[in-house]
């Protein structure tokens, strides 16, 4: 027994070193989690949550990385040995740090997506190439700490990249285009535009292309690219709210102040009692001009979006009409006189 104890003590010490680190890790782990856990649900930042995300199993293994460090220098054995065991253990470390940060900078690129519109289903294409990124300088790292040059690796990496980038460039321009239309927040998935000859709703902005759907109910698909390059009409930016104009004419027997009171009360009433009218806008009456036969005149309207414009012009136009007809307001034909000479 005493010889069996002989031949392991060296050994001994560190594997309670290690045990000890574990059990200790566990124990801050539960402890310091569950505190800052309820701290986080109380906060209304996300950042909290997020740290609470990323430590989760970090400090059991820290601590117990901890205790593996300590037993490797308490461990008798060869110097070749132990230098092995330093060199995996500072591997593990490093390989920690960057599970943790990688941890950190995915759930934050999840916030910001969920925060722009239209990226939240392209969320994964950015936490993917998150993990990529931190992981390859994660890995850079190691073989750094092992002594391996990592210029040649980052050369053939240059190269490679530059070969797919041209081999990709229509991706590549499409993908970097769409994440600069989202990112701007000048059009999003929702908006009423105008593109070219087209216009519609935008309905999705993909990592390729965007999706306009027309008021025919037909789709039009523009690539990222040419409509990042596109002079683009944004009826909902920087408000929904629009103002549009109905225009007419009276004789000039009419009385004018009679006349711009009987519009702005008509025009108001059916911004008010129809769907998409903006019910505190007051109406605004202009006459701008002797015309012909009559005096012309436009009204200013608002309405909640741009649609909602053309059956309220519809609206008013019938409703002026009643109301000039009811009001004795007369709407002159257009005339237009002909003067005949006889020759003698």
């Amino acid at each position: 027994m005493n010889n069996l104890y002989n031949e392991y003590q060296d050994f001994i010490l560190p594997a309670i070193l290690v045990i000890g680190g574990v059990i200790i890790g566990f124990i801050i782990e539960k402890f310091l989690l569950n505190r800052f856990k309820k701290f986080s649900q109380k906060t209304s930042s996300q950042v909290d949550d997020v740290l609470v995300h990323a430590l989760k199993g970090m400090i059991i293994f820290w601590i117990t990385a901890l205790g593996i460090y300590i037993s490797i220098h308490k461990l008798h054995t060869e110097p070749k040995i132990k230098d092995t065991l330093k060199h995996i253990y500072w591997i593990m470390i490093i390989f920690s740090f960057t599970l943790f940060f990688s941890r950190l900078l995915v759930e934050f690129t999840k916030i910001y997506t969920a925060k722009v519109t239209g990226l939240v289903a392209s969320a994964s294409v950015f936490t993917n190439i998150t993990r990529i990124i931190v992981f390859s300088i994660g890995f850079m790292i190691i073989l750094q700490y092992l002594g391996i040059s990592i210029t040649p690796i980052i050369t053939a990496l240059g190269v490679g990249g530059l070969a797919v980038a041209l081999a990709l460039q229509d991706t590549l321009s499409n993908l970097f285009s769409g994440i600069q239309i989202l990112v701007s927040k000048q059009v999003k998935p929702g908006d009423y535009i105008k593109i070219d000859t087209n216009e519609g709703y935008v309905r999705d902005i993909t990592w390729r292309n965007t999706v306009v759907e027309t008021g025919q109910g037909n789709i039009v698909v523009f690539p990222n690219s040419k409509f990042a390059q596109a002079i683009i009409i944004n009826y909902y930016q920087p408000q929904k709210p629009l103002g549009f104009r109905v225009e007419g004419f009276v004789s000039y027997h009419s009385d004018l102040d009679k006349v711009e009171e009987l519009l702005t009360n008509t025009c108001k009433k059916v911004l008010e009692e129809n769907e998409g009218g903006d019910k505190v806008f007051i109406p605004t009456v202009r006459f701008y001009a002797f015309g012909e036969n009559a005096v012309l005149f436009r009204v200013n309207l608002s309405c909640t979006e741009y649609n909602f414009q053309f059956s309220l012009n519809h609206l008013c136009v019938k409703a002026i009409h009643k109301t000039f007809q009811q009001n004795n307001i007369n709407i002159p034909l257009p005339q237009r006189v002909v003067e005949v000479k006889n020759k003698a």
